[in-house]
């Protein structure tokens, strides 16, 4: 964002660009390397036991999102490489984005996170490729927006500083949910539903308890956990038995 504040629209696009373009390329070869590892490995034969672990980290994650448990993870300085600035802006923001591109590995990125268990298991070299690609793609694509609103004067950034807790609480609980989902439905217990809402029951209380919630909220929140819960699997499986 601050090479991309200052000169022309145009220019702050393309560099955006170029970062994106070399984070997708970064995560795409990640994709590459794990589905080969995969196959080499043989990961398909315990790929149950590796979805749940994937799950475990989204669940994991989530609580400490939600800063309802607390350890220690890997961070950068935040800092742009000195060999980097030293070189056209527009090749430093390609090599920038090649390096930020491992983030997903040394740093905490559990979307990504939870991704590697699928794509090493199904163990399809293009698959591995293309599924990262797209997640790449789709990590790069609000840095490109939030250029183009701040060339057009609006302070994105500074918006979402703001509401970070509100942020913050949304992916949170997205991570428990997809983690609840993931370990729930690979568990092979014969109660998988009772297990969800087990399972997604325990964060809601602390985080009432955390925030100081009357007795009568925190209840009616745990009614519709449950409520949610039990919804959402019920529309998945749907989902899935339906599908073409």
């Amino acid at each position: 964002m601050p090479l991309c504040r200052r000169g022309e629209t145009k220019r702050a696009i393309a560099l955006a660009l170029l970062f994106g373009g070399g984070l997708t390329i970064t995560l795409s070869l990640w994709g590459v390397v794990i589905a080969a590892v995969g196959t080499f490995l043989g990961f398909r034969e315990i790929a149950r036991y590796l979805s749940i672990a994937g799950g475990l980290v989204a669940y994991a994650l989530g609580l400490w999102t939600l800063a309802l448990v607390h350890f220690p993870l890997p961070s950068g300085s935040g800092r742009l490489p000195q060999a980097l600035t030293k070189r056209s802006e527009y090749l430093g923001a390609f090599l920038l984005g090649l390096l930020f591109g491992n983030m997903g590995l040394c740093c905490p990125d559990p979307v990504f996170l939870s991704m590697i268990p699928f794509i090493a298991t199904r163990g399809d070299i293009a698959n591995g490729g293309i599924m990262a690609a797209s997640y790449g793609l789709g990590r790069a694509t609000p840095l490109v927006g939030l250029v183009i609103l701040s060339n057009a004067g609006i302070d994105a950034l500074g918006l979402i500083a703001r509401h970070k807790r509100s942020f913050d609480r949304v992916i949170g609980w997205g991570l428990v949910a997809i983690g609840t989902v993931m370990m729930s439905g690979y568990s092979g217990f014969a109660h998988d539903r009772l297990a969800a809402v087990l399972m997604m029951a325990p964060p809601v209380l602390a985080y009432h308890v955390k925030i100081r919630s009357s007795v009568e909220r925190a209840v009616v929140w745990l009614l519709i956990t449950s409520a949610g819960t039990l919804g959402g699997l019920q529309a998945m499986y749907w989902t899935l038995v339906n599908l073409p």
